[in-house]
């Protein structure tokens, strides 16, 4: 970044005010476009966007400053592993990185010549970008890219990892990619849709949106081998989203567009923001703390105390496992008080999903059963998370032999 962007010192939150009482405050709307932004951690947290820009928070967005990119390119992207290690992208194939959390950016060697859209990373060494070239992995922390095949030379818009194997990346023409060997082999899954998609989220191997132009909103709950289209009830092109649960998700794009969803995606609500910028990403650092970045300067942040209660919801989860320890099959029963949707995840005793999940996007109040096979899982302690669009609750069990 030129020495007029570092004289830059962005305090923000001074004159933040609130926007129809939808949960997100205005921080900045003037100055420099924002592309992206990310928090590896609660507290800290960086924007990217145009002319080199770079700005940074260690204090959960109470104050931002600039940091040096000492480059003038278009950032579109930024992903952080840990507090430290950092990756930012752009412009000219340009491949920012640092390993002292922005204090020294330095360029990375890249083999790209055109925009670089996205970038992403599972841990310290295991990376991916995205272009108008295709997709690029490497696994010795970008030192060195290389390309995967299946691969066709079109532009990609973005890319996600639950792991360093599974990944999935979207782009031009309806365009959606899967791996499950780290990006060396890629194939196609069908979309069913022609048109542009912009972003991805997984929440887990298994539970994944996308979003494209014209509205287009996509869901699968197995792992992309079947997409299917989600009423948005917009025609905006929608830019980013992301999920904190497998029913709350956020997703944003032109014209200020701002959706909702406490479902799973099945209804989305517009928080009908009065503002018309363009928004080009959300990021949530925990179900609390959520940020909007877009065009001209645009930073919202969400407030959980501002938004309206989601009407007609249980207070209270009730739920019995049999038997327990489970033996080959495990029984859950839940008592649901009113209507709603309910996301059930397994967990192993390290917090690692066992990938027997499941989503019920509409169950009456009453009594409900459903039963899981256990075989595959070897003898230990588990859990259970059951979450509704108002409460969570987590149980223990145990499988035996």
């Amino acid at each position: 970044m030129k020495s007029k962007i570092t004289t830059i010192v962005a305090i923000f939150c001074l004159l933040s005010f609130y926007i129809n009482g939808q949960g997100w405050n205005i921080v900045s709307n003037e100055g420099q476009s924002y592309s992206a932004l990310h928090f590896p951690t609660e507290n800290d947290g960086w924007i990217v966007g145009e002319e080199g820009l770079i700005l940074h928070t260690s204090d959960n967005g109470e104050t931002w400053s600039a940091q040096n990119s000492n480059v003038d390119n278009f950032l579109h992207a930024v992903w952080f592993s840990d507090a430290l290690n950092g990756w930012a992208v752009g412009h000219g194939g340009i491949i920012l990185h640092t390993s002292n959390g922005g204090a020294d950016w330095v360029q990375q060697a890249s083999t790209e010549s055109g925009s670089i859209t996205s970038v992403f990373f599972s841990d310290n060494l295991h990376g991916w970008i995205t272009g108008v070239n295709g997709i690029l992995s490497t696994s010795d922390g970008g030192y060195h890219w290389g390309g995967g095949s299946g691969v066709s030379i079109e532009t990609f818009q973005s890319v996600f990892f639950t792991n360093n194997q599974l990944g999935w990346a979207v782009g031009s023409g309806g365009m959606i990619l899967h791996t499950e060997d780290g990006g060396d082999v890629w194939e196609k899954q069908v979309s069913f849709v022609i048109n542009p998609l912009n972003d991805l989220f997984f929440i887990d191997q298994n539970h994944g949106w996308v979003v494209g132009s014209n509205g287009t909103i996509l869901h699968s709950n197995n792992g992309g081998e079947n997409w299917v289209s989600q009423n948005s009830g917009t025609a905006e092109s929608l830019a980013s989203v992301y999920f904190i649960s497998a029913l709350k998700g956020w997703a944003v794009g032109t014209n200020g567009a701002v959706l909702h969803t406490m479902n799973g995606g099945v209804n989305w609500e517009s928080a009908n923001l009065d503002m018309d910028n363009n928004l080009k990403c959300v990021y949530f650092a925990n179900e609390d703390q959520g940020w909007i970045v877009g065009h001209a300067g645009t930073l919202l942040q969400f407030t959980p105390a501002a938004t309206a209660t989601h009407e007609n919801v249980p207070s209270t989860i009730q739920t019995t496992l049999s038997p327990n320890p489970a033996k080959g099959w495990l029984n859950v029963s839940l008592e649901l008080e009113n209507r709603t949707s309910v996301a059930i995840s397994f967990f192993d005793a390290h917090g690692k999903s066992v990938g027997m999940d499941r989503l019920e996007t509409e169950l009456p109040n009453g009594e409900h059963h459903f039963d899981f096979d256990t075989s595959q899982l070897l003898t230990g302690v588990y859990y259970l998370k059951i979450q509704t669009e108002s409460s969570m609750k987590t149980e223990r069990f145990l499988v035996v032999k």
